[in-house]
C-alpha cells in the first residue's frame, strides 16, 4: 500500500510541476480564463463532495445524491469541460499562446 501511495505522489507532483510549467508561460488573459473555469468546476464538486460528507455523518446522506454528482462528473458537458481545458495548453508553434486562442493569418489572439 505504501508503494501505491508513493507512486501517487510521485506522479501528482510530476502533473503539477508539468501543469504549472505549462501555465507559468501561457499568455496572461487565457492563463486567467483556464484558471476560472478549473477554480469553478473544483469549487463545485468539492463544495458538493463536502455536503454530502457532513450529510452522511449525520445519518441523513442520500446515496442518490452522489450517484447523481457522478453521473454528472461524466456528462457530454464535463467532458467537452475537459477538453476545453486540456486544448487550451496545446502549443505546437512554441509562442507561448494556445494554438486554440490563436489568429490562423497572424499568428495573434483572437
Amino acid at each position: 500500500m505504501k508503494n501505491l501511495l508513493s507512486a501517487a505522489k510521485e506522479y501528482l507532483a510530476g502533473f503539477a510541476k508539468t501543469f504549472g510549467d505549462k501555465l507559468g508561460v501561457m499568455h496572461g488573459i487565457i492563463k486567467a480564463i483556464v484558471i476560472g473555469f478549473l477554480v469553478v468546476v473544483v469549487l463545485l464538486v468539492a463544495t458538493f463532495y463536502g455536503a454530502w460528507l457532513y450529510l452522511l455523518s449525520k445519518g441523513q446522506a442520500a446515496l442518490g445524491d452522489l450517484l447523481s454528482l457522478i453521473d454528472r462528473v461524466i456528462s457530454p458537458q464535463m467532458v467537452a469541460f475537459i477538453t476545453f481545458i486540456t486544448t487550451c495548453f496545446v502549443d505546437k508553434d512554441g509562442n507561448n499562446i494556445p494554438d486554440k486562442f490563436e489568429d490562423e493569418d497572424k499568428g495573434d489572439l483572437k
